[in-house]
């Protein structure tokens, strides 16, 4: 299998091609875990020319979208934040716009704080992953072979889930699930749980207070829940 490479630091600036993969095997990993990061199409004005920026006087880093997609297509990605560091809360976010599309394997954000995507769409062969300790939001057009959500303090809240075999989330709060195609649970713990899409909803369980679903034509649904709306 591929091999793992690590780029870690308060603030990090990488530039060139990363490859993880391997000629017979799975491909590896890349991990970048900085304090905040920001995923965008362009880098700040009047940075420095690498792919991840630093703005002056700002505790933060900037990876460039486009790159971002070039080191997806041979690798798997993992980027984590390392937890409140100076002014920062260890946030990574997402802000693409229109016609902005994240590409390649499989991607991991584990975020000390929030996950925000803003993203026209993510379109990946691997699976998703979204792991923070504050809330996660995405309003993006995601397909993924498997969304993996997990929120320890806050809620989830992801819309425009399109070509997913399985989504999980779980969270001790409440979690917005919305789907433009069928939405395929796994497993979904929460507080209150809202389900909706524009088709049908497949689940093998659902564990809640209370559960709404607003679904065009659901097939198969298991749940475990006191209160049902």
């Amino acid at each position: 299998n591929g091999g793992f490479i690590e780029t870690s630091g308060k603030i990090i600036s990488v530039y060139g091609k990363v490859d993880t993969s391997s000629k017979y095997g799975n491909k590896g990993k890349y991990l970048i875990d900085p304090s905040d990061i920001i995923i965008m199409k362009d880098a700040p004005s009047g940075a420095l020319e690498e792919n991840f920026q630093i703005p002056e006087n700002q505790e933060v880093s900037y990876i460039d979208m486009d790159y971002l997609n070039t080191q997806l297509a041979n690798n798997n990605i993992e980027i984590s934040t390392v937890g409140t560091i100076g002014n920062r809360n260890g946030d990574i976010t997402i802000f693409g716009g229109v016609g902005s599309i994240i590409t390649g394997q499989g991607l991991s954000l584990n975020a000390a704080g929030n996950i925000n995507i803003f993203n026209e769409e993510i379109n990946l062969t691997g699976s998703l992953g979204l792991t923070a300790n504050g809330s996660i939001v995405s309003n993006a057009k995601l397909s993924a072979s498997e969304i993996r959500a997990t929120s320890t303090n806050s809620f989830i809240d992801i819309s425009n889930i399109n070509n997913v075999s399985n989504v999980y989330a779980v969270s001790n709060n409440n979690i917005n699930l919305s789907s433009i195609g069928s939405l395929n649970l796994a497993e979904v713990k929460g507080k209150n749980v809202f389900l909706k899409s524009e088709t049908d909803i497949n689940g093998k369980g659902v564990v809640a207070e209370r559960v709404s679903i607003s679904s065009a034509d659901a097939t198969s649904l298991t749940l475990n829940t006191p209160h049902l709306n």
